[in-house]
C-alpha cells in the first residue's frame, strides 16, 4: 500500500511538475517545482527496514544470520509478515512459546518481506508457515495458525530426541 501511495504521489507530482514547466515562462518557477518534488517525493529503496521480535525472548531471524542461529540445537523459525492476519494470530503464541522455553531452544520470526533467500531456500509459499530445525537440518514443518500445544509438543519431541 504504502509503494502504491508513494508511486501515486510521485505521478501527480511529476503532473505538477511539467504542467507548472510547461506553463512557466521563468526558470524560477520551474525550480520551484523541482525543489517541491525533491522534498516530497520518498525514495523507498533508501528507507531503513525494520527487523524487530515481539518479545524480549522471540529471536528476531535474518537472512545473515538464519545458518548460525539454526545450526545447533533445536531451533523455531516462524515466517511471518506484518500484513499478513493469520501471522498477527500466530504472533502472540510464538512469543508466550518463546517466554516459555527460552532456555531449551531457539524461538523466533523471520520476516518474509524483508528477507527473501531463506524462505525461498525452503519452499515458503504460504504464511504462516513454521518450520522446525534441529541441529540445522528441517524436522517438522507447519503450515497456517498452530495452536500453543501442537508447537510445544513438536518442540519437545525434538528436544527429547
Amino acid at each position: 500500500m504504502k509503494l502504491f501511495k508513494t508511486s501515486a504521489f510521485t505521478i501527480l507530482a511529476s503532473l505538477l511538475i511539467l504542467v507548472t514547466a510547461c506553463s512557466s515562462k521563468t526558470d524560477d518557477k520551474k525550480e520551484a517545482a523541482k525543489n517541491y518534488l525533491k522534498q516530497q517525493t520518498v525514495n523507498l529503496q533508501d528507507e531503513p527496514k525494520k527487523e524487530t521480535a515481539h518479545s524480549e525472548h522471540t529471536a528476531t531471524i535474518t537472512d545473515k544470520n538464519f545458518k548460525e542461529t539454526i545450526a545447533e540445537g533445536v531451533t523455531l523459525v516462524d515466517f511471518w509478515a506484518t500484513w499478513c492476519k493469520p501471522c498477527l494470530i500466530q504472533g502472540p503464541i510464538i512469543d508466550e512459546i518463546a517466554t516459555d522455553m527460552k532456555e531449551k531452544a531457539v524461538i523466533g520470526k523471520m520476516d518474509v518481506d524483508i528477507n527473501f533467500k531463506t524462505p525461498r531456500q525452503f519452499n515458503v509459499a504460504n504464511i504462516p508457515t513454521i518450520i522446525i530445525y534441529k541441529d540445522g537440518e528441517v524436522v517438522e514443518r507447519f503450515v497456517g495458525i498452530q495452536n500453543k500445544q501442537t508447537l510445544v509438543s513438536a518442540l519437545n519431541k525434538h528436544l527429547a530426541s
